[in-house]
């Protein structure tokens, strides 16, 4: 039990390292370490890899701990956690559209739905500035300065996420005309 809660804990703080454009999100998050963790959606190529390959080591350390554990000493919700952590880290960390690098659907834009991260960016953003009262509340030209980086980010990732369509189109990778429209 205290071998998977370890393990629980570090799926946890490697999501949020991963993607810290969900730090306000964290339950041990405080107005301090949100400032510090926050970025906006990071689309390049390199960082979409990054966050599958960690992903990717967990699913296998998870599926060694599965393997190793005894489930008749197990309790149920043991078991199930560890079914659970394997599913969502096989998902990507939960996030299945536009976050597999391998897959390559990086490069085919939003869908229909536009569940893809990169749908969110506005309101992750917003979360950061409005979140309970952990939301970074703009006061001084320092915070200022902040939010202007911040959005200096949020632009390149934006760029970038175009620059992975055309890589998508030059490839002949190209979602259905419906979802294009």
């Amino acid at each position: 039990s205290d071998l998977l809660d370890k393990f629980l804990l570090k799926v946890k703080t490697t999501y949020y390292k991963m993607n810290p454009n969900n730090a306000v999100y964290d339950p041990d998050s405080t107005p301090t370490t949100i400032r510090e963790d926050f970025s906006p959606y990071d689309a390049h190529p390199e960082a979409i890899r990054k966050r599958t390959d960690a992903a990717r080591a967990l699913y296998e350390e998870a599926q060694a701990l599965d393997e190793k554990a005894d489930s008749a000493k197990m309790k149920p919700r043991e078991i199930k956690a560890i079914a659970q952590v394997k599913h969502y880290l096989q998902s990507n960390f939960g996030a299945p559209y536009d976050e597999n690098y391998y897959a390559g659907d990086w490069m085919l834009g939003p869908n229909k739905f536009c569940w893809q991260p990169i749908c969110g960016v506005g309101g992750d953003l917003m979360a950061h500035f409005t979140y309970k009262e952990w939301g970074v509340r703009p006061k001084t030209k320092k915070d200022l300065t902040f939010v202007v980086e911040h959005l200096k980010k949020l632009n390149d990732s934006l760029m970038q996420y175009i620059e992975n369509v055309k890589y998508g189109v030059k490839a002949g990778f190209v979602r259905a005309v419906e979802d294009c429209q």
